[in-house]
């Protein structure tokens, strides 16, 4: 350093003292950019423009969304004006839901002589509560959303069961009827959609009436049924009433048929319990009530079968399939129809899938004149949610419907409930007809021909083209977006697709598929389709035998304290378990595995448990 100085002082050179940099930066690749505005105000008149034109631009967006909203909501009201007004004949004919959408009990035959019957709410909602999981009555026919956490169970009563105390009786008319009621409704009117009027009038038009057998609902679906029954004949009288002018002579039919009550025919309920037997016998008149379910030799026949809730408490297989081929004998040759009905949850589905397995196989595809599946499936191919037989852990995928209905304030009491007074029955069912021949175009043929639309088809008596069997339907809610709607539906191949249908496609198509619903049909066709991968779970392993000559051996290093160094399985996998006491005979604490090799097992190793709701 003072070298460099006096060189310095020498040559008289002096440094530069040090100065900040120039404001222009011209050299610096750190400098700030050089603004294109002269001025200040030049550059603030030109953000003001963008940002008038970025406005103006969502003024225009936003009322276009308006005017988009204001249209829809115009085809709304005129849809609830007149529901028969703009809407296609085939997307009316093919729907599946109720009307009103939302159903209630029966006031006079089921809801107000059931309130008579049950005691005070402070002496049954301890029982039901403790019967059906607690809060919110999760193993009953409710399944709230709060109790997914819960495992996946059945009813916890059925209406076989032996032996039922009074309040239990109680709490299966509070808590379970109901939404057996609704959910049989359900499938009652779909059954007269797919049927058609005709089915329902040849019934009321024997002399004996219509024969019903009630299996697992306590009477439920014996009410519903009397009360499609009914509007049905309403139907009838007003018709007649519009031929004869309203003035009640003739001599033709028709007359006879209006002079005459309606006939109810024959019901008959399967109830194990006396004590059910005798609640349900004062809400039912005219009803023959049997402890069990007639043989196969009876000679009893029934026009319609309905067995709610009966096969998920069967965990056997071969008794599902000696139950189902039992209900399949009873239905009359010649049009009877067998509804199976279990919850809407994955085990649900499987008890379902697995029944539409053993009819396919054993009866519908044994023989081309013995049957036919009438809803909700399209094809009579493997199900596309149902690949592999058996429970399926992790399963997020299944075919199961929805059915609004208005709680009637027992339930209501007995839930707690004081915001709303309604709930959703989630259920999962199959409806075959014996005697149906099976449809010929269940096939790709058949999907890609509605795929294509059966908008501009001649229409027929049932207002459905005759492919009405072969329209897909949709197993999911119609997915509703700007301009277009995605639906995923169950082909007539036999597999899930989603089916889009936007604006460009089709103005009739896209008006009728924003009005689309969980579980109805669609005869329209679509401009697009993919296939749509389905969450089905994997296949639960069975758990290991524990036959003689077929156990496992371990070897096992038991340390200090009786703790497990380590466990061997012959084949190299290593786990570590606690082991309790001391001593080479020491056994593994929960897994019932036995210290020294030979002799070694191990009952279940996985967890077993419930899936979850």
């Amino acid at each position: 350093m003072l070298l460099l100085l006096r060189r310095r002082r020498v040559s008289g050179l002096r440094l530069p003292p040090p100065s900040r940099a120039p404001s222009s930066f011209p050299a610096s690749r750190h400098a700030p950019p050089r603004s294109r505005y002269s001025t200040l105000e030049e550059q603030q008149s030109v953000y003001k423009e963008a940002g008038a034109e970025a406005r103006e631009d969502e003024a225009r967006e936003e009322a276009r969304e308006e005017a988009l909203a204001e249209e829809e909501a115009a085809e709304d009201e005129a849809e609830d004006e007149d529901p028969f007004t703009r809407t296609h004949p085939h997307t009316l004919a093919a729907r599946s839901r109720t009307h009103p959408t939302t159903v209630s009990l029966p006031g006079a035959a089921l809801s107000l002589p059931t309130q008579s019957l049950l005691p005070a709410t402070s002496q049954l909602s301890p029982v039901a509560h403790k019967i059906f999981g607690g809060p919110g009555l999760p193993w009953s026919g409710a399944t709230p959303a709060s109790a997914r956490h819960l495992p996946q169970k059945s009813m916890a009563l059925t209406a076989l069961q032996s032996r039922m105390t009074p309040l239990e009786a109680d709490s299966f008319l509070a808590a379970i009827v109901p939404s057996a009621y609704a959910s049989v409704m359900h499938v009652l009117v779909e059954l007269r959609q797919r049927l058609g009027h005709v089915w329902l009038r040849e019934l009321l038009a024997r002399e004996e009436g219509p024969r019903i057998l009630d299996v697992g609902g306590g009477g439920a679906a014996v009410s519903a049924w009397r009360e499609l029954l009914a509007a049905e004949w309403s139907v009838m009288q007003d018709e007649i009433k519009d031929e004869e002018g309203g003035s009640g002579s003739g001599s033709g039919s028709g007359s006879n048929i209006k002079k005459v009550p309606m006939p109810t025919g024959t019901a008959t309920v399967v109830v194990g319990s006396d004590t059910l037997t005798h609640r349900a016998s004062r809400l039912l008149q005219d009803t023959s009530f049997l402890p069990r379910l007639p043989g196969t030799g009876s000679s009893r026949r029934y026009d319609v079968i309905v067995a709610p809730y009966t096969l998920w408490p069967i965990h056997e297989a071969y008794k599902r399939k000696l139950l189902v081929s039992s209900l399949w004998s009873l239905l009359d040759p010649d049009g009877g129809v067998l509804i199976l009905l279990e919850k809407g949850l994955p085990r649900g589905f499987e008890a379902i899938a697995g029944a539409r397995a053993m009819l396919l196989q054993d009866h519908l595809l044994a023989a081309p004149s013995e049957g036919a599946i009438i809803a909700p499936c399209p094809t009579h191919s493997t199900c596309p949610l149902y690949t592999t037989p058996g429970p399926a852990a992790g399963r997020k995928d299944y075919c199961h419907f929805s059915q609004r209905y208005i709680r009637p304030s027992y339930l209501q009491h007995l839930l707690g409930a004081s915001e709303r007074n309604t709930a959703d029955a989630l259920f999962s069912y199959l409806a075959a007809r014996r005697g149906a021949p099976l449809p010929l175009d269940q096939d790709a043929a058949g999907a890609d021909a509605a795929f294509a639309g059966y908008e501009h088809a001649p229409l027929s008596s049932s207002s459905l083209p005759s492919t009405a069997p072969s329209l897909p339907r949709n197993i999911r809610p119609p997915l509703k977006r700007h301009g277009h709607v995605a639906m995923d539906v169950c082909t007539p191949a036999g597999a899930v697709e989603r089916w889009v249908v936007p604006r460009s496609f089709s103005r009739q198509a896209y008006r009728d598929a924003r009005k689309a619903a969980w579980g109805d049909l669609w005869a329209l066709g679509a401009k697009t389709r993919t296939e749509r991968g389905v969450r089905i779970g994997k296949r639960r392993e069975e758990k290991r035998d524990k036959g003689k000559g077929k156990k496992e051996v371990y070897e096992v290093e038991v340390g200090e304290g009786g703790r497990a160094e380590s466990v061997r399985r012959v084949g190299g996998k290593r786990v570590r378990r606690e082991i309790s006491g001391r001593g080479k005979r020491a056994r593994a604490e929960g897994v019932g595995l036995a210290v020294g090799g030979e002799g070694a097992d191990i009952d279940d190793w996985g967890d077993d448990g419930e899936d979850v709701m």
